[in-house]
């Protein structure tokens, strides 16, 4: 029994240590706290998320009398959730417990009435709001005892640290932290660490600091600061706000300063150190700033000085390559800038009192805006682009050196007298922006030519040789401009050039318009085309730029040469010659040209005497008179041009010219006044003619050899004709243009190639502009398709050398009513007038074998055809849609090959086809879609059988009257033509019957 108890006993015991040391073993959180009321939050049912470790809740004691509260859970309670106490207004005070780390995000939201805090040191991380709404703590102190900790915390904002609202902090219940000095180890402040704590006055920093966090010291009471060597980075906001902070030393090492990190701070003087490489905004706003010290070996200013209102001048370092527009914007006290070589971009935005600054060479692009007292700025070589100088309203003067490739606006520089460029072609390659109403020459209404200290007014333009094109809105209003002259070189002149410029009388292009790009239309020089234009080919400039608001006038002249040094040409060598506009010269090719303006009528007498240098000279149309020993003792000439135009050689013109070895001659021999000497001895030299049987007939005594071997094309057009005869390889055996005359007002056109022309392909396909050609009887063949849907072509004259003629070579000639076939042809080849609706007459010649497919399909204006004896085929379709033919007289035998049935002609066989015997047509065609009908050779007047009323008949057609007759039977002896030997051939028959 007694064994027994003391057994039971024993297991007691050691039951209750097991308990005993589970509970000891079991770790509490406690949460000690003071308030109005019990804080029941902190038995919420969601409390495990509320105080995050928490598994449950031992105990939680709370004092009415003392308002003092205990909470003891069960498990380490390492954080406070999201909204842990959340609108606890009764709330008074609170200690967190060590081992918490976290403060969740607006754990402390809206507790109004808590005024002390004590926060543990192993808090590391505080989220957004955490205190927002804590205005109680105001009313408290907050004590923090260990800085190294206090500056390790990542602070989630200015409404996540009890000081946004504290304000003060304390060291201990009795000490207020006024000097700050952060100990020695800590590397870097956390964010908003003392954020609008304006206890504090002045701060020490340790060796050991790396970095001060955002808004870190933001709002405070520091009335200074000295940054220890070591720090590299200031974060944004460090020291916003800081009204007080009226110094800072920042020393060399610091390599950032971040956005707004001094903004609006009390900063009189300000010195940045060398290592600078990271800006932005960080003094926006320091209105006491007045003076500025920038280390050489800064980088970047990252628009940092943005409204220092008391800053009257800043030296810029060269390192520093780009200044920003909001660098020094709304900086209204600035007067002087000084920048260094380096600096490349410069923008200057409102500073309204500047008065100087320099530009060193360095300097790529500028812009000023705003600065209304500035009024001369002085450009050097090397800059390339002016931005901008709006709103720069005292601004008199500035020079545009030639590296600029940029004008921008000058917006509002209503004092602006002159704008000096460097050079007027650098000027012409330029590109302007909005000239017509912002532009540095719209403003100024006027342009200077020169350097600033030795300058002239641009009246007389001369766009220099070289010159390819001028940029739009160049020389936009500029009144005082009266004349200009344009280079050979150009080729495109963009939008609005001379928009305005309302004085000027007289433009003189050396510009070829068919290589010219123009916007005429641009409403450029004087108003209703009072503006004459000077040109050498008037037809081929009107034809290009009809909408120009100028008048063409052609009294310009160019002569040709080649040399073996530059020539010396004057005015004094051409009668009419008013001014010398160039005389360009290539050394390495030895080409030439020199341009006169004025009425060219002559070569003056000794013109060229002794030029003993020139070796080929091409006189241009419009000279009418070479003068006595003009070109007497011009030993190294060896060929030369005389013109159309020319009806006189005087004296002794050509005399001495011992090496001249051709001469290419377009003139008319029969108005050539020439007493046949000169060049040189023994007909040596050879004399180049279009047809030297003209020339033979004038001059049986001349010192040449005469030789025909150009050819000569004449037309009438609209315009000049240049696009097609310009394309040379379209036409074989062409070398060159020789002469090309055309008059605008007869729309006659006359053109000379070096070379016999034996056969060209399709260079006036789909031409609108030609009306009419004359075929040079040289040409042997035309390629297909050479007028192919030329629209307006009416005439055609073509030699009856030719004898081939490509496919589709009328197609579409929709105006054609008049053109011969040659006789030498015997094949019409396919579409060869398809959709030729004017065509009313063709003759088709004897010796025309075939007739093409398709040849004359849709001719609606065809109502009468003659087919010759020699035909033998006619291809398919030849005659579809020529639906108003309603005679055909054939006179060939059945034909080999002809698909009657698919050849056209009026429908249901309203066609009458006139043959020697119908009988046969019909045995042979009888599905062609006409109606046979035998005609008798001589029967002209259609009446069955011949009679003396044939007689009569005939005779009226060679006399021309055809009305009521048919021509087509009168050829009696089938030569081609009717004449009187056909009369006669009809009156023999008729006796003989």
């Amino acid at each position: 029994m007694k064994k027994n108890y003391f057994l039971a006993r024993a297991a007691m015991t050691l039951l209750l240590t097991i308990v005993c040391l589970d509970i000891q073993a079991q770790e509490t959180t406690t949460f000690k706290y003071t308030a109005t009321e019990k804080i029941s939050r902190f038995e919420n049912e969601s409390f495990k998320a509320l105080f995050v470790g928490a598994t449950a809740i031992v105990s939680h004691d709370f004092d009415a009398g003392t308002g003092n509260g205990t909470v003891v859970y069960e498990g380490t309670v390492t954080a406070l959730g999201n909204n842990a106490l959340m609108f606890q207004s009764a709330l008074t005070s609170i200690v967190i417990p060590e081992g918490v780390t976290k403060l969740g995000f607006q754990a402390f939201k809206g507790c109004s009435n808590i005024t002390t805090i004590k926060l543990p040191k192993s808090l590391n991380t505080t989220e957004g709001l955490v205190f927002d709404g804590c205005s109680g703590l105001a009313n408290g102190k907050l004590i923090v005892d260990d800085l190294a900790w206090w500056c390790s915390v990542s602070w989630g904002g200015p409404y996540s640290t009890p000081l946004y609202y504290a304000k003060h902090i304390y060291s201990d219940e009795d000490t207020e932290i006024t000097n700050l000095i952060i100990p020695e180890g800590v590397t870097s402040i956390g964010s908003d660490a003392f954020n609008r704590c304006e206890g504090i006055t002045s701060v020490s920093f340790p060796s050991t600091l790396k970095s001060i966090g955002d808004n870190a010291f933001a709002n405070t009471g520091l009335k200074s600061v000295d940054i220890t060597k070591g720090l590299t980075t200031i974060n944004s906001g460090a020291f916003m706000n800081c009204a007080n902070l009226t110094s800072v030393t920042i020393p060399e090492g610091v390599e950032t300063i971040g956005g707004s990190a001094f903004c609006k701070t009390g900063l009189t003087s300000l010195k940045l150190p060398s290592t600078i490489r990271s800006m932005s905004q960080s003094f926006y706003g320091c209105e006491s700033l007045a003076t500025l010290t920038l280390t050489d070996g800064i980088t970047t200013l990252g628009g940092s000085f943005y409204s220092c209102t008391a800053l009257t001048s800043v030296n810029i370092p060269g390192s520093i390559k780009e200044v920003g527009s909001s660098d020094f914007s709304s900086c209204t006290g600035l007067t002087t800038v000084t920048l260094n070589e380096g600096t490349e971009k410069v923008d200057f935005n409102d500073c309204t009192n500047l008065e100087t600054i320099n530009f060193p060479t360095s300097i790529k692009k500028v812009a000023i805006k705003g600065s209304s007292k500035l009024e001369t700025v002085t450009l050097n070589e090397g800059i390339q682009e002016i931005i901008s100088f709006n709103d720069c309203s005292a601004l008199q003067q500035i020079n545009v050196p030639s590296t600029v490739i940029y004008v921008g606006t000058f917006k509002n520089c209503n004092a602006l007298e002159k704008v000096i460029v460097a050079d007027v072609a650098s000027w012409c390659a330029a590109r302007h922006y909005d000239s017509r109403y912002y532009g540095p020459q719209k403003q100024a209404g006027k342009l200077y030519l020169g350097t600033v200290d030795q300058n002239e007014e641009i009246t007389n333009l001369v766009v220099p040789e070289g010159v390819t094109k001028i940029t739009g809105e160049a020389f936009l209003g500029l009144p005082n401009i009266t004349t200009v002259t344009l280079p050979s070189t150009l080729t495109t002149m963009e939008n609005k050039v001379f928009q305005g410029c309302t004085g000027v009388t007289d433009v003189y292009s050396l510009a070829n318009p068919v290589t010219m790009s123009w916007s005429e239309s641009d409403n450029n020089f004087k108003d209703g085309k009072e503006t004459l234009m000077h040109v050498l080919d008037v037809e081929m400039w009107k034809s290009k730029f009809p909408n120009a608001n100028a008048t063409f006038v052609s009294d310009m002249m160019q002569v040709n040469y080649t040399a073996t040094s530059a020539v010396n040409f004057s005015k004094k060598q051409f009668t009419g010659a008013t001014a010398m506009l160039g005389n360009f010269f290539d050394t390495e090719t030895g080409n030439g040209y020199a341009i006169f303006s004025g009425n060219v009528t002559a070569v003056a007498k000794q013109a060229f005497a002794g030029a003993t240098t020139l070796t080929s000279i091409d006189l241009p149309d419009g000279i009418a008179t070479i003068g006595s020993n003009a070109f007497n003792g011009c030993t190294g000439l060896t060929t030369m041009t005389l013109p159309s135009t020319v009806t006189l050689f005087k004296d002794n013109a050509f005399a001495g010219l011992e090496n001249i070895t051709d001469v290419w001659c377009v003139a008319d021999p029969t108005a050539l006044t020439w007493n046949g000497t000169g060049f040189k001895p023994n007909k040596e030299t050879l004399m180049h003619v279009p047809l030297a049987e003209d020339w033979e007939e004038v001059f049986q005594r001349v010192n040449v050899t005469l030789v025909s071997d150009m050819t000569r094309f004449r037309y009438t057009a609209m315009a000049k004709e240049s696009s097609a005869f310009n394309i040379l390889e379209k036409f074989t055996g062409a070398e060159e243009i020789v002469s090309h005359v055309f008059n605008g007002e007869t729309g006659e056109g006359t053109l000379i190639f070096k070379g016999i022309v034996t056969k060209f392909n399709d260079p006036f396909k789909n031409n609108k502009n030609l009306t009419g050609i004359t075929v040079p009887s040289s040409v042997t063949e035309i390629g297909g398709q050479a007028f192919y849907e030329c629209s307006n072509l009416k005439t055609v004259i073509l030699p009856d050398a030719i004898t081939s003629l490509g496919d589709y070579i009328f197609n579409r000639c929709t105006s054609l009513t008049t053109v011969n076939i040659p006789n030498m042809l015997t094949n019409l080849p396919m579409c060869m007038f398809t959709k030729c609706t004017s065509l009313t007459d063709i003759t088709i010649p004897e010796g025309v074998e075939s007739i093409g497919s398709y040849a004359f399909s849709d001719c609606t204006g065809l109502t009468n055809l003659a087919i010759p004896l020699t035909v033998n085929t006619v291809y398919s379709h030849a005659f579809d849609g020529c639906t108003n033919i309603t005679d055909v007289f054939c006179k060939a035998e059945p034909f080999t090959k002809w698909d009657g049935n698919n050849s056209g002609f009026k429908p249901e066989r309203a066609t009458k086809f006139f043959v020697s015997d119908a009988d046969a047509w019909m045995e042979k065609f009888p599905n062609a879609n006409v109606t046979f009908f035998t005609f008798i050779l001589g029967d002209v007047d259609g009446k069955d059988g011949l009679t003396a009323a044939d007689v009569v008949g005939m005779v009226r057609i060679i006399a021309g009257d055809t009305e009521g007759l048919y021509p087509d039977r009168a050829d009696m002896n089938g030569d081609g033509e009717v004449n009187i030997a056909d009369v006669v051939a009809i009156a023999k028959l008729i006796l003989s019957e």
